[in-house]
């Protein structure tokens, strides 16, 4: 599930592993896609990521300064902004895979069944104030069901 939480260019098979693991337990999957959009990434995950952009933005200050030039954006403001990204990423690709999971032939009976806990999830993310405009779009998207229902196909290949 972290691999496709995390991916920028998916490979094929990232969205696969999420909804093949929902057939085998679907509200356990719902549960742990809701609690990454509801949450994000965890404290301790979002400090790890931090930790690492410093150490990059440290490998971008000694190549500016060993080639005598413009040095980048200061630390804080570059961790700040790659932390965004990373929870902003994080947050619309647990969206993502809960819309297909409501709308895919194989598991939208299953949401049915189960008193629609995707649908739940996503509306849920639409109330919290501290979402940021990308990943509220992301919710609307995944609530339609038709641009939802795109989302494997046109996004992510699903066999």
């Amino acid at each position: 599930m972290v691999d496709w939480l995390t991916c920028i260019d998916c490979p094929d098979g990232q969205l696969d592993s999420v909804l093949a693991l929902a057939l085998r337990d679907y509200v356990g999957t719902v549960r742990m896609l809701a609690g990454h959009l509801l949450n994000g990434p965890g404290a301790s995950r979002l400090a790890s990521f931090d930790e690492a952009s410093a150490r990059v933005h440290r490998a971008n200050v000694e190549y500016a300064l060993a080639r005598r030039e413009p040095l980048p954006i200061p630390v804080n403001e570059f961790v700040a902004l790659y932390h965004t990204r990373y929870e902003r990423v994080w947050r619309m690709r647990a969206a993502l895979a809960l819309g297909a999971m409501r709308v895919l032939p194989l598991l939208a009976p299953l949401d049915t069944l189960h008193a629609q806990p995707a649908k739940v999830a996503l509306d849920s993310a639409l109330n919290l104030p501290a979402l940021d405009t990308f990943v509220l779009r992301t919710v609307g998207f995944a609530l339609d069901n038709l641009d939802a229902r795109g989302v494997p196909q046109g996004l992510i290949p699903v066999r």
